[in-house]
């Protein structure tokens, strides 16, 4: 696993552990988390309880790039209330 996966996996894992209202309630199988409507009424609720990752690009690092939710989760199929951290598949 390269350093950058594995510090993203990390901060995200530090994140969800801090409250018991991030990460859509902390019910999770591996990097997989329940989307539950009782905790988050809308899946759009459910993504904003995970963090935003911040990355900077450029020669002076003076373009940010936000990585939210929606970005870095996918439904692990379809009908399926399980949402799983993407950078898995390319592991």
């Amino acid at each position: 696993m390269s350093h950058h996966l594995r510090a993203i996996k990390n901060s995200l894992n530090y994140f969800c552990d801090q409250s018991s209202e991030n990460c859509g309630g902390n019910r999770r199988k591996g990097t997989c988390w329940l989307y539950n409507p009782e905790n988050n009424p809308t899946i759009e609720d459910f993504y904003a309880s995970f963090g935003v990752f911040a990355f900077y690009f450029g020669e002076e690092e003076d373009h940010k790039y936000e990585w939210r939710a929606q970005d870095y989760l996918y439904q692990e199929t379809s009908g399926s209330r399980w949402f799983c951290l993407g950078l898995e598949v390319f592991e």
